[in-house]
């Protein structure tokens, strides 16, 4: 074998233990900083409501005009 397929095959070796290490650390940085809060927060305090819980009347009344809004 040649000098230069010796060191591409090296080359290869250490850009894929740093690569990992890289990823490593990163997977550990994200595990000990703990949960991201949320971006977008209910300020009124009300939660969601179940599907068919609020104005079912409006549906029952009317089917067709209540998807149309």
């Amino acid at each position: 074998m040649s000098n230069f397929v010796v060191m591409a095959g090296m080359a290869k070796v250490v850009v894929g233990a740093v690569a990992g290490l890289a990823l490593a650390a990163w997977g550990i940085a994200m595990l000990f900083s703990g949960p991201k809060p949320e971006t977008e927060t209910s300020t009124n305090g009300e939660t969601m409501t179940a599907p068919g819980r609020d104005g079912r009347d409006d549906f029952d009344k009317d089917p067709g005009t209540y998807y149309l809004g």
